[in-house]
């Protein structure tokens, strides 16, 4: 979705670069999720020991669907997603997480490798959470 700014070409080139940017996050990361449920739901399926051709029959669908579903030939839908869930016994769990809670997430997995990388003091044996919690003792969180 473009946007036209008459008299600033500068304002509306930085307006639909952003908007280019934000369309592909999001398409990155249903990229990725629809990546992460496929292989969970082939790893439940191997660890259960349940064919697609037996899912298939657990579904009312054909084998051919289900290739098509694990093989990332098309989107999975919701209720398809709780379908498939249902009858692998799982219980889907869908959350919401904000790009703030994201930011600090990666900043404290980028904190424990940097942990596991350098002893405090010189010793060899720590705490990883120690390590963090020196980090961020002087870390107002807005």
């Amino acid at each position: 979705m473009k946007r036209k700014f008459a008299r600033n070409a500068r304002v509306e080139e930085e307006f639909n670069q952003t908007l280019l940017d934000i369309e592909e996050d999001w398409s990155a990361t249903l990229e990725q999720q629809l990546l992460d449920i496929r292989e969970n739901i082939a790893q439940q399926m191997e660890k259960k020991n349940i064919s697609r051709a037996a899912l298939a029959t657990m579904l009312g669908s054909s084998r051919a669907y289900v290739s098509q579903l694990l093989n990332g030939n098309e989107n999975i839908r919701l209720s398809t997603l709780f379908k498939v869930a249902f009858a692998l016994d799982l219980r889907p769990l869908i959350q919401f997480t904000s790009i703030d809670d994201e930011i600090v997430q990666k900043l404290n997995a980028e904190k424990l490798q940097e942990t596991r990388l350098k002893p405090i003091s010189g010793s060899a044996t720590y705490t990883i959470t120690a390590k963090i919690r020196q980090e961020y003792a002087d870390t107002e969180v807005c």
